[in-house]
C-alpha cells in the first residue's frame, strides 16, 4: 500500500528542511521552487525556469545561478555581526592583530620574531 503523496511528504523525502534554508521548497503543485531573496521574497518554480531556458535553446544539464541568494545571505551575515557588535561593550570587542608582531618567512612557519632566538644561548 502506498502512502498519499503531498507537499509535506515531498519535503520529508528530499530533506528540504535540512538544506533549503528558506531558499528552496516544494510548492503547492509539488514542484521544487526557489526564493532567491529568502522566505519573504517571490517564489520561482524551477521547472518553469528550465522550460524557459530550453525554449531559448539551452540544453540539459543546466546550471542555474541565483545571485540574489548570495546577496541575501551576505546581508544576513552582516546584520548578525552588526547586532553582535552592538550588544558587546566596546572594551571587550576583539581587535586586529598587529602584523609586525608575527612576521611570516616563507621558508619558515609563522612565529614571533623573538621565537627563533629562544632556544639559542647568548654566549
Amino acid at each position: 500500500m502506498t502512502k498519499h503523496w503531498n507537499v509535506d511528504a515531498a519535503r520529508a523525502q528530499y530533506a528540504i528542511p535540512h538544506w533549503g534554508e528558506g531558499y528552496f521548497d516544494v510548492d503547492g503543485r509539488g514542484r521544487l521552487s526557489v526564493r532567491p531573496r529568502g522566505a519573504e521574497g517571490p517564489a520561482l518554480a524551477l521547472p518553469e525556469i528550465v522550460d524557459a531556458a530550453r525554449a531559448r535553446g539551452s540544453r540539459l544539464p543546466l546550471l542555474v545561478r541565483f545571485a540574489d541568494i548570495l546577496h541575501h545571505r551576505l546581508a544576513r551575515l552582516q546584520g548578525a555581526f552588526a547586532q553582535a557588535m552592538a550588544a558587546t561593550p566596546p572594551c571587550t570587542r576583539s581587535r586586529s592583530i598587529n602584523r609586525r608582531a608575527w612576521p611570516v618567512n616563507w621558508r619558515r612557519s609563522a612565529a614571533p620574531a623573538s621565537a627563533s632566538r629562544l632556544g639559542r644561548s647568548r654566549n
